[in-house]
């Protein structure tokens, strides 16, 4: 966005009500919104002059659906991340594969999910040949992303297509570098019991990651990122070694093939490829099976006809049930997000069993459609 007060202003705008959506009931959010005008005309002319600085985050550690630590940029912040990522996404929005998923417009789980099934019907001709999955994982995926590799692969692209973007293209790249490059844990709040903090390995975290390494998860601006820091592996996976059938969701991706030996040598390629931008394959998430016998991926476990929800999945929503909710919509809202997603798959009975379990002596009484899709305020009678 070009140095110009107006221009810049009516970005911000788009950018402040992009960042409040599925917010407006959070502090922060409610806080900014009351002198939203006032804040936002402050922060342009700090944008102006290059005074601007990212504020202190929240930062805790999340159970579900694994450990992991959290990020929580300050509601400003989140208007900024939308900014670039306005600016930026429609361009690499064009050069990505069709097939890598995550923070991408009608493109999260369960389109994944689809299409890896389609896959293993594909690559099998509907389960009459045999056929293999290549299942494989990134080693502290976010917090190994070395940020000088980053910058160099955004602004390689962003300099052939300066023209589309605005005017003033240093301004872009000064506002990106410096979210890049901030490191939020030297201006953090820390929430949560110390117990939460144990058995949480150390290249799941950026307290200890290298310097001008790692971004910080949670971020609207970190999940974009992340998907052009692959996106050359991506292309390396499906052109250069010939893979029609790949698929990536954030750091967890999948080869399918015919020869299983290809699988077994493509684990080395991609490892050095890996290597040259600061990855690792993580020892502990390479699969290799007949497509015959299933694979995990993304919460559910993928069968020749059937999908079926992991363990995982099913740990994650009884913990839902039980879990303690300062308000009745608070349940509703995350029961049923996770009853939609496994309507999606063969969990029928899962669902009325976890549902309708007297053990868990749930608090909140409810009634369930036929279909268990859904639960809603019993009424009463």
């Amino acid at each position: 966005m070009p140095q110009n007060r107006e221009f810049l202003l009516e970005k911000l705008f788009e950018a402040y009500y992009s960042a409040r959506k599925n917010k407006r009931n959070t502090h922060s959010c409610a806080e900014y919104e009351v002198n939203y005008e006032s804040h936002l005309i402050a922060l342009c002319d700090r944008l102006l002059d290059k005074t601007y600085e990212p504020k202190r985050s929240i930062y805790f550690i999340s159970f579900y659906p694994v450990q992991r630590e959290i990020f929580a940029a300050n509601f400003e912040d989140r208007i900024i991340h939308h900014l670039i990522f306005n600016a930026i996404n429609p361009i690499f929005e064009r050069l990505f594969i069709h097939d890598s998923y995550s923070c991408r417009k009608n493109k999260g789980t369960s389109c994944d999910i689809k299409r890896a099934k389609k896959f293993t019907r594909a690559v099998s001709d509907n389960y009459t040949k045999e056929a293999y999955v290549l299942k494989l994982g990134i080693r502290g995926y976010f917090m190994n992303i070395n940020k000088r590799v980053l910058c160099r692969q955004i602004f390689d692209v962003l300099d052939k297509y300066k023209h589309e973007i605005t005017p003033d293209f240093d301004f872009l790249r000064w506002i990106i570098k410096l979210v890049i490059f901030h490191d939020p844990v030297n201006n953090v709040l820390i929430k949560g019991k110390r117990s939460d903090w144990q058995g949480l390995p150390k290249d799941k975290s950026l307290f200890h990651a290298k310097k001008e390494t790692g971004l910080p998860i949670g971020n609207l601006t970190s999940q974009l990122f992340g998907n052009i820091y692959l996106h050359g592996m991506d292309k390396f996976i499906k052109y250069h070694s010939g893979f029609k059938y790949y698929g990536r969701y954030v750091d967890d991706f999948l080869l399918f093939s015919n020869d299983k030996q290809k699988l077994v040598k493509s684990i080395e390629q991609i490892a050095a490829y890996l290597q040259g931008i600061g990855l690792e394959i993580h020892p502990k998430k390479i699969y290799l099976q007949s497509i015959k016998h299933g694979f995990k991926f993304l919460g559910v476990f993928i069968l020749p006809h059937r999908v079926t929800i992991d363990r995982r999945t099913k740990s994650s929503f009884y913990h839902a049930l039980r879990k303690d909710y300062s308000s009745n919509e608070d349940f509703f809202a995350s029961v049923n997000s996770y009853l939609g997603y496994m309507n999606n798959y063969d969990s029928f009975r899962l669902r009325g069993k976890l549902l309708f379990d007297q053990s868990l002596k749930l608090k909140v009484k409810f009634t369930a459609n036929s279909n268990l899709s859904k639960v809603s305020v019993c009424s009463a009678r």
